[in-house]
């Protein structure tokens, strides 16, 4: 069995990081040889917080292999045929086989 490792992207930041910090996060991640990639989800106006979906799809834009995951998505807070539509859409994007859609209650 191979041990793998993977990073998170920052749930709590001080502020929100400009998509290109957050563009070179995930190419640094990949290019270090980290397996995985994840991002929590949270919903809210308060925060410093991307939408988790929407930044997984820019990440698959700029990464080839690295695998991309929420750790975890809060379905009930959204449509779930919305959420099955995003998610697959964002699994294709990445070429397929790359996404791992985690959800959770909250």
């Amino acid at each position: 069995m191979k041990t793998k490792f993977g990073v998170s992207f920052g749930m709590h930041p001080e502020r929100i990081y400009t998509p290109e910090e957050s563009y070179a996060f995930a190419e640094s991640a990949e290019a270090l040889g980290y397996d995985s990639l994840w991002i929590g989800d949270h919903v809210s106006f308060y925060g410093h917080y991307t939408e988790s979906l929407t930044t997984l799809a820019a990440f698959a834009a700029r990464t080839s292999r690295i695998t991309l995951g929420t750790g975890v998505y809060l379905l009930p807070l959204r449509r779930p045929a919305i959420a099955a539509k995003t998610a697959a859409t964002v699994d294709y994007l990445t070429g397929g086989g790359r996404f791992v859609f985690g959800v959770g209650v909250g």
